[in-house]
């Protein structure tokens, strides 16, 4: 139950920090940043991840 309901809580929490980031943006007027910046992050950020990830293996291979 308690499990649950963090997970709700967290949802809500990210829910309102997106609903104000997407309202400032449009405050700004920046519709079109808003729509390319995420897949830029996005794309950037797995990368990183993977990156992270295959290096980490290439270590446990030669170790």
């Amino acid at each position: 139950m308690s499990f649950e309901r963090s997970e709700k809580s967290n949802s809500f929490v990210h829910k309102k920090l997106f609903n104000g980031k997407v309202a400032s943006l449009r405050s700004a007027g920046q519709k079109i940043t808003f729509v390319a910046a995420p897949k830029i992050f996005w794309k950037i950020f797995f990368q990183k991840i993977f990156f992270c990830f295959s290096l980490k293996k290439i270590k446990q291979i030669n170790f």
